[in-house]
């Protein structure tokens, strides 16, 4: 894990082409992240429109202090074709710890219901809560898979390793075999 990370500094951009597995149907994307600010920022995107937000997008909230002088991120999946009043959203239940590594993966079955959308956090499954779940219309797209792009969002300041999209939801085992 972040044996060859990318480093994104906040200012970096890093754009993996039109992957055509995110959208309407079954997918996974599974990679390791470190954060090293406590900003909120968008990790990993794939919007066609800010002001539509039609996609893909993984973002973390600012970091909340928590006990033993940690702080910690919540993470939230956001499918939507009409944002805000069409899409699915989840957060994460738990925090993710600020500037520890963590091997994430993000499971769609491709049904339009926040059900179908899952979290993994270093091989085990977490507990997610959905925010909304009113995905009606296409999530697809042809933007590039991204990280760091400002007009999108706050960028992304820290360590991404290992970024793995697969066009079918991923089994447990495959999923802690990743990480």
């Amino acid at each position: 894990p972040l044996g060859q990370a990318a480093r994104f500094s906040g200012e970096t951009q890093a754009e993996f082409g039109d992957i055509e597995t995110i959208g309407d149907h079954p997918f996974s994307i599974a990679f390791w992240m470190r954060t090293i600010r406590k900003t909120a920022k968008t990790v990993l995107h794939k919007i066609s429109d800010p002001a539509t937000r039609r996609g893909l997008e993984i973002y973390i909230d600012r970091a909340v202090q928590l006990p033993g002088l940690k702080r910690g991120h919540t993470l939230y999946i956001r499918l939507a074709p009409q944002w805000p009043g069409s899409a699915i959203e989840v957060k994460s239940a738990q925090k993710l710890i600020n500037g520890a590594t963590h091997h994430l993966t993000i499971s769609y079955d491709g049904g339009g219901k926040a059900s179908g959308l899952q979290l993994f956090v270093d091989g085990e499954p977490w507990k997610t809560i959905t925010v909304r779940d009113t995905l009606e219309g296409s999530i697809a797209n042809h933007s590039f898979l991204a990280i760091g792009d400002r007009a999108i969002g706050q960028p992304f300041k820290g360590d991404i390793d290992d970024l793995r999209v697969y066009d079918r939801p991923l089994t447990p085992a495959e999923i802690r075999q990743l990480a």
